[in-house]
């Protein structure tokens, strides 16, 4: 047994029951969110931002909350104050970039959370932009362009210094708003996916250079998603106006599955989990039904509606590890407002037929001064052990670094501190898996 010293301050007061039972919460209301944005760093920054229907970008540093607005278009409906997109670094939590691309197909860019904006030199007419998996490294955008001529394919190697000739010319035709999407995973990040306004559905595994046409939707694609581990899986989802479809075999035409579908949606949103390779859970957001979600691979799906209730989810986004924290944006049904959603659980269960990594327990709880949170690790592996307050905001760091198999503790002493009474959440976690447990000091 492996004991571990441990002194810790943090501070907090009152636990709710209501984050205890994990349901849906309003965050942010009277706003139109077309598009909701997390951090990746959420688990440590809590920020998120909402594009409200268009003509407003805030932000919240607090997990929703508390809000600021950091754009507004000055000449409302604007095609170049518009806002189309936003888009944060997948290294945001250091170098604080994002980028905004308007309507007109001009773009911003900010690399301070966006309190301000330079405009980028960019190609002519651009509709979407992704950050290379590996942008830390690598410094490589890509960007698709439309609105304004040929629909051309781009990548800069500089961080948009310069994006040079186009990788692939992808047709003449001109007016169109593509969406260009790519796997997050480093060992796939010369994967795209493309879609054509109204049109088909196309898929690159060369860097952009070749393209095949993957899907032809019945009526036109709502959203898109690569596994979050895609070079090992090969696993994609696409949804029309009112079906559900998964593809294990690396978008192949012939290899698409219907896997939902709901006769009444008009559109469906994705947010999947960032530990789909051994949890299969992703979200859908859909028209006139909620939220939705399947806890194996797409298979099957069920209601995820507890607290919610709007059936006109527009939006949705979710944090970088599990526990899932989900934001959800809605319109307002029966006279009630537009709204940002959160679903947050503290219930320290892992999902259902995934294998106990660790475990963790404290002896005593409650307690006044002093307690012990014990740790079995089944395997050797990175292990981190926080403190969290009454928002599910991050409070302190108790541990973290490599522990071996077999069973620690960690002996907490408050007594040298300025710690009042309440309950608070214990998390252990290895990567995007973890448990809680409540603590209460009395």
């Amino acid at each position: 047994m492996i004991k571990i010293e441990v002194n810790l301050w943090f501070v907090g007061f009152l636990f709710i029951s209501s984050v205890i039972q994990a349901q849906w919460t309003s965050v942010l209301d009277n706003v139109t969110p077309v598009q909701v944005a997390v951090s990746p760093d959420y688990y440590n920054d809590q920020t998120l931002y909402v594009v409200d229907d268009e003509e407003r970008l805030l932000i919240s540093e607090s997990g929703g909350a508390s809000w600021v607005t950091l754009y507004e278009a000055a000449e409302p409906g604007n095609p170049s104050q518009m806002i189309l997109k936003v888009l944060l670094s997948p290294n945001f939590r250091d170098d604080n970039a994002i980028a905004m691309i308007h309507k007109d197909g001009t773009m911003k860019l900010s690399i301070n959370r966006g309190n301000t904006w330079l405009t980028a030199l960019t190609p002519d007419g651009i509709t979407d932009l992704v950050f290379s998996p590996g942008f830390a490294d690598d410094f490589t955008m890509y960007c698709i362009t439309g609105i304004t001529g040929p629909v051309r394919f781009y990548k800069t190697v500089n961080a948009g210094m310069n994006w040079g000739d186009p990788v692939a010319n992808l047709t003449n035709d001109g007016g169109f708003y593509c969406r260009l999407w790519n796997s997050p995973d480093m060992a796939s990040k010369d994967t795209f996916a493309l879609q054509y306004e109204n049109s088909s559905f196309y898929m690159s595994f060369q860097g952009g250079q070749t393209w095949f046409n993957s899907f032809t939707p019945q009526v036109s694609v709502s959203d898109f998603v690569f596994s979050p581990q895609f070079s090992k899986d090969s696993t994609v989802f696409i949804a029309d106006a009112a079906d559900i479809y998964k593809n294990s075999n690396r978008g192949d035409e012939l290899s698409w599955e219907n896997k939902a579908n709901f006769p009444e949606a008009f559109g469906i949103r994705f947010a999947i989990s960032p530990d789909f390779l051994t949890d299969h859970t992703i979200f859908a957001a859909v028209d006139h039904i909620g939220i939705v979600r399947s806890t194996d691979t797409g298979e099957t799906w069920t209601p995820f509606n507890d607290g919610f209730t709007s059936n006109l989810p527009i939006s949705i986004a979710i944090s970088n590890a599990y526990p899932y924290t989900l934001f959800a944006g809605t319109r307002g049904t029966d006279g009630a407002p537009d709204k940002v959603w959160k679903y947050q659980s503290y219930t320290g269960v892992e999902e259902p037929g995934q294998p106990v990594l660790f475990e963790l327990s404290c002896h005593p709880n409650p307690f006044s001064n002093e307690t012990i949170l014990t740790i079995v690790n089944f395997e050797p592996r990175l292990l981190n052990l926080s403190i969290f307050n009454i928002t599910g905001n991050l409070v302190c760091v108790v541990y973290e670094g490599l522990l071996d198999k077999g069973t620690s503790q960690v002996r907490f002493d408050k007594s040298s501190h300025h710690i009042g009474p309440g309950i608070y959440v214990a998390r252990l976690s290895a990567g995007a898996r973890c448990i809680e447990k409540k603590l209460i000091i009395f």
